[in-house]
């Protein structure tokens, strides 16, 4: 696929100085490649209303049930870096910087790792860990998929980083045979509906300070979203 004619991605800052509460300050100046499932009301962890409260910096009833997921993958990055390296042979580096996209500057870009490739072009490697009854998610009729929230995450980040192809590598146990490396290339049709959604909720929702349609993503989570709404347990949310 020939490379789309576009700019470089702007540096909006370096993040291996930042504490957290910097860093998600600037991740609220935009969308980032983890909240476009959200935005696209596929996300297993997120609706449209946590992000639209979120990016507002707005107080909600924050879920801690998947606070050791979260950790663990954070730890467990720079082992999966090497696992990939060690699987596939190919060199990568870690990119301490948020990136965003020249000419949509709602999309931002915090990418795990690049990767060197044989014929010396670049590609992303996204990192993810998960447990051994999970791993069925990477698969589908036999075959192997990158899950469909992941893959947006990926297809966000090769909009912004003008790139043509992300590598997942997903650990779901505790050796190297315990671990699924999946590859997407870059597709026009879905990056332009990407954007489109994208471009949609940020200025139409959280510039514009309207609240997205509450029943999006999955039952669960919406009446969690609800929950937050109307600050009160989720079971206790008018139905």
């Amino acid at each position: 696929m020939a490379e789309p004619q576009q700019k470089r991605p702007n540096v909006v800052t370096a993040t291996a100085g930042l504490s957290r509460e910097e860093w998600l300050a600037y991740r609220r100046q935009g969308i980032g490649g983890s909240d476009a499932a959200a935005v696209m009301g596929i996300s297993p962890f997120r609706t449209g209303v946590d992000l639209y409260y979120d990016k507002l910096g707005l107080p909600v009833e924050d879920s801690a049930e998947n606070w050791v997921a979260m950790e663990v993958g954070t730890l467990l990055e720079d082992l999966v870096a090497r696992i990939f390296t060690k699987k596939t042979g190919l060199e990568v580096c870690p990119m301490p910087v948020m990136f965003q996209h020249p000419d949509h500057p709602w999309m931002l870009a915090d990418v795990d790792r690049l990767v060197t490739l044989p014929d010396g072009g670049t590609a992303i490697l996204e990192c993810k860990t998960t447990n051994y009854n999970a791993r069925d998610k990477w698969a589908y009729d036999g075959k192997p998929i990158v899950p469909e929230y992941y893959e947006a995450q990926g297809r966000h980040y090769m909009a912004v980083m003008n790139l043509n192809r992300v590598y997942f590598c997903c650990l779901y146990g505790n050796n190297e045979d315990e671990a699924m490396i999946r590859q997407i290339d870059r597709d026009p049709k879905y990056e332009a509906e990407l954007i489109a959604l994208e471009e949609n909720f940020w200025v139409n929702h959280v510039q514009a300070k309207v609240l997205p349609p509450m029943w999006s993503g999955t039952a669960g989570l919406s009446w969690t979203a609800c929950a937050a709404a109307w600050g009160r347990p989720a079971r206790k949310c008018p139905r």
